[in-house]
This record gives structure tokens, sequence and C-alpha cells, in this order.
């Protein structure tokens, strides 16, 4: 049976406009899995190509929409026309996991697939094609539904997947890789994942639900030959790990960065970290350089140690500034990730942040509204304070809360003027033109300047 995966647009997106724009790792694996079993996945990725309406449903016997939270509507848009063309309908991602309900009273989505999705999705085909005749909806774990009378059924929730190592590669063969335009420098780049899961809490991030809290990884090895094998059939030199967290177990980053400089790996790459790992291993900083690690994304985000606790961030104001220090001292480039609009944060919270970023001055920074996403501990804590639930505008760049010292209006406007003082410096101009005409895929939050700064008034 042949299985169309959609990936909805990403015109509204930030991601989109800067064109920060990655294979779609999800529906990659999961069509590895169904291909596995015998099924003929096709993945349509409309984040890089345009033409939904021109799409064509009639080869295929089902249809797998994977969405988050920005994108739902446009989702919903896909699903609509493969059930105009009398198509069974599953959809998956982080949102549908955590709003199933409004999924499936859309009337065109028949099942959700919740959580980790391959085996989820392999099960629903297998019944769907009757594969597995003894095979119900309510044996398939992590399924969400609509029975007979209309109402509402959910099977248990899936386990995680333990092994990783078991699951084929991403079916990168059925995407056109040089479609995604950004480099590394003048490497080619495409993403890869090491672990899944966080233990961390954070309240701002549904990580922990959608993947579990136990961390799950893949061993080295098999992490190495992937990149062995990006290099070898695709000319990739360069990767990103959309891990949570690369350095969550800092003697899993020393044996895999010992193994590249082993095997004499030609290869850039970059990761996102916990600050306080860093600040405390300079050893570490220093390997991981020596390795080929170019960037590194750190989740800062606040000046002030309450608004930290109050993001359960187990991370402190000076473990970001020494963090960001032993970067700089080992040429690694830092993305520094700053979060305003706490439901109690004061202006005078918001301009210690700024300072903070302006003292650490790292090359890149992005700076973020507090965005209540569908699975985290606040979207279900501030229910009362969620102004909007058009969810296009979950994108970090609108305010949907209010907050008990500012309208959304009012901080959209500072978090404009917070982009405005920090690359704007006469020290930090040459460098924006730079990148700006360049167009490079790092500085990212440099970009970023090109579509968050409008008419402001001065901090």
């Amino acid at each position: 049976m042949r299985v169309l995966l959609l990936n909805p647009p990403n015109h509204s997106s930030l991601t989109a406009r800067v064109g920060w724009q990655f294979p779609p790792l999800g529906l990659l694996y999961i069509a590895a899995v169904l291909r596995q079993a015998g099924f003929e996945p096709k993945i349509i990725d409309l984040s890089i190509h345009d033409g939904a309406e021109a799409i064509d449903f009639s080869p295929y016997g089902a249809v797998g929409i994977s969405s988050d939270t920005p994108r739902f509507n446009l989702a919903l848009g896909l699903a609509r026309q493969a059930h105009a063309a009398g198509k069974m309908v599953f959809m998956g991602g982080l949102h549908p996991t955590f709003e199933d309900t409004e999924a499936l009273e859309s009337g065109c989505v028949h099942y959700v697939v919740r959580g980790e999705g391959e085996l989820t999705a392999l099960e629903l085909l297998e019944y769907f094609r009757k594969k597995r005749y003894t095979l119900r909806p309510e044996d398939i774990l992590g399924l969400s539904w609509k029975d007979e009378k209309g109402e509402l059924r959910r099977s248990p929730d899936r386990p995680f997947i333990e092994a990783l190592d078991t699951l084929p590669l991403p079916a990168r063969d059925l995407i056109p890789l040089g479609a995604y335009p950004k480099k590394m420098g003048r490497r080619k780049v495409t993403s890869i994942i090491s672990s899944r899961g966080c233990p961390n809490q954070c309240s701002f991030c549904s990580c922990n639900v959608m993947a579990g809290v136990r961390w799950r990884t893949r061993s080295v090895e098999a992490i190495l030959e992937e990149i062995a094998l990006l290099d070898r059939d695709y000319g990739i030199k360069a990767v990103g790990f959309a891990d949570d967290n690369f350095t969550l177990d800092a003697s899993r980053v020393w044996t895999f960065t010992e193994q590249i400089l082993k095997r004499q790996m030609d290869v850039h790459w970059f990761c996102s970290a916990t600050p306080e790992k860093l600040a405390r291993n300079e050893e570490l900083v220093k390997q991981m350089a020596r390795a080929g690690c170019k960037y590194m994304y750190l989740g800062l985000e606040s000046g002030t140690e309450h608004q930290l606790k109050g993001y359960h961030k187990k991370t402190t104001v000076e473990a970001g500034a020494q963090a960001i220090k032993l970067l700089k001292k080992y040429h690694i480039k830092a993305i520094a990730s700053f979060v305003i609009g706490g439901i109690e944060e004061t202006y005078d919270d918001i301009m210690k942040t700024l300072k903070y970023a302006l003292r650490l001055n790292p090359p890149t920074v992005q700076f973020c509204l507090l965005t209540p996403y569908p699975g985290t501990k606040i979207y279900k804590e501030y229910q009362d304070r969620i102004v909007s639930k058009d969810w296009h505008k979950y994108d970090i760049m609108h305010a949907v809360l209010r907050t008990t010292h500012f309208s959304p209006e009012e901080l959209q406007n500072i978090l404009k003027r917070m982009y405005i003082r920090f690359y704007f410096r006469p020290r930090r101009i040459p460098t924006l033109l730079k990148n700006l005409i360049r167009g490079t895929l790092i500085p990212r939050g440099t970009n970023k300047v090109k579509v968050t700064i409008t008419s402001a008034e001065p901090l």
C-alpha cells in the first residue's frame, strides 16, 4: 500500500522567513519503518515546496500529516483535502498529541498518533490494510480516534522506544536534500538525532512529555556510521544535532568526540547544551571544539535567578556567563536564547536580561516571548491568562499571554526593541551587515533581525 506523508507549509513561522529549514526527521523515521514493513511511503515537504492545492491523493491508500502548534491550521487544511479525496487520514506530532480532541473534532482526521510515531503509525496502517486481522484500534497503543457513536476513544500511551539503534536510518532518499539550501560555512548541512527524551522540567517545554523524562540514546558507533554515510552518499560534511540536550552525559560526548578525532573524520557540527554542564567542564568544551563543534545553542533564558527558578531551569545566571566565556575561549559560536514575558516579570527583570545579554555579547541571541504550548506546564497553569488560541501566533514572536505588568502588544514592542538594542550597536553592525548579505546559516539570530525589526520606541 502506498502511503503519503505530509509536512505542512511553514510560511507563517519565523524559521521559514529566515530560511532555517531542515528535513522533517520524524516523518523520515516513520517512512523508514513503513518501508521496512513493505509499505511504499512518499514524503512531500511543503515547507520547501509550494503547491499544496496541486497534490494528487489518488495513488495513496492513506495520508499521514505531521504538525506542530504554529502549523496546525495548515495541517488541518491538508487533512480536509485528503479527506475530500476519500483517504484515511492520520495526524501526529506535538500539537495533535496534546490536542487530539481538536484534531478529531475537525471531522477530517480519522486517527491521531500520539507521542513517538514509528510503531503506532505502522500498526495503524497494518490494521487499515488488514494485514493483521486480529488487530483493533483499541489494541494499538498511543492511538486516539472516534468510535461508531462519535465518542472520543484513546488507547493507553505507547511506551517509548528504548533501543533506538533498532530503528532504521531516516529515509533521506525520499526527499530532495539539495532543496534545503542552508550551509554551515561552505559545507552542506543536515540534521541528525542521537537521543530522545529529557529529564529536565522546564515549564515552557513539552519535550519531557512528548519524548519522556528518561533520556534514551543511540550508540556512539551508530551515530558515527550515520555521519559517515551522509558524507559518502550525499557529500554532507556538517550536521546539526536535533537532540533537546546533546550534552546531558559528558562521558558520552567525550567518547563521541574522541572517536571523531581518532578516525580523523572531517565533520563540523552544532548542538544544544545546558549552561551548567559546560560551565563546570572546560576540558569537555575544549575537546568538543577540537572534534569539530562550531556552534552551540544555549538556553540562558533570563538574567535573573528568580525567573530561572520560575521556569524550572536547572541553571544559574553565573553558569550561563561561564559557559559563554568558555565557548568564546575555544572559538565555538554561541546562539544564546532568552525568554521574556513571565507572568510576574517586571520591566526591571526584562532590562536585567537585556543587560545580561549585552554583557555576555554572544555572537547570536534569540529573544523569545514565553509561549504556552499545549503539553507544557504553563499551558495548564495559565489557562486564564491565554488571550489567543489562534495557533499560528504560537511562534515565540507573538504574545499570547496576558501578564501582570504588560499587555501582549507591549511585550511584542519590547521584544523588537531588545533586538534593536543588541544588534544595532556600532561594534556589531559590520558583522550584522555581512551576515545579512551572505544569508549564512549561522548566526541564526542575525537573520532574525530581518523579520523582527519594525518601528519601535527606544528602551
